[in-house]
């Protein structure tokens, strides 16, 4: 199958943009196209000098205290799973009766029934075992 194909395109650039056309379209095509810029580009090549100070800069240290007053503490949710992965451990190596009776304290019969702000508490009692 042959396909010819024939694109006509007009480039209002510099020449390195139609450079990089002709390149494309070389990669494309297989052979060198006619890209022609509309009317010669001139670029101004002159980079204007400015007059800098060449002093070298002084480098100085100034230590900043900064004094910070902590945030309050924001409880965490101590979720069922949580408190199942520090109670069976335990119940294991001290005997379920021993984890019962911290629960007893705290007034109820499983883990998923203690409150939030009982949680912290009973994890410590726990550990403590």
């Amino acid at each position: 199958m042959n396909l010819n194909l024939n694109v006509n395109v007009k480039l209002d650039a510099t020449p390195a943009l139609v450079g990089c056309v002709n390149t494309l379209a070389t990669a494309i095509g297989g052979t060198r196209p006619n890209v022609v810029s509309p009317e010669p580009v001139t670029t101004n090549l002159e980079i204007p000098v400015l007059e800098q100070n060449l002093t070298p800069a002084i480098e100085t240290k100034t230590e900043v205290k900064v004094e910070s007053t902590p945030l309050p503490e924001q409880p965490k949710e101590i979720t069922d799973e949580q408190l199942r992965a520090i109670v069976g451990p335990k119940s294991k190596e001290h005997g379920k009766e021993k984890v019962f009776a911290i629960l007893d304290e705290f007034g109820v019969k499983r883990v998923p029934d203690l409150k939030q702000d009982q949680r912290q508490a009973f994890i410590e009692k726990v550990n403590a075992l």
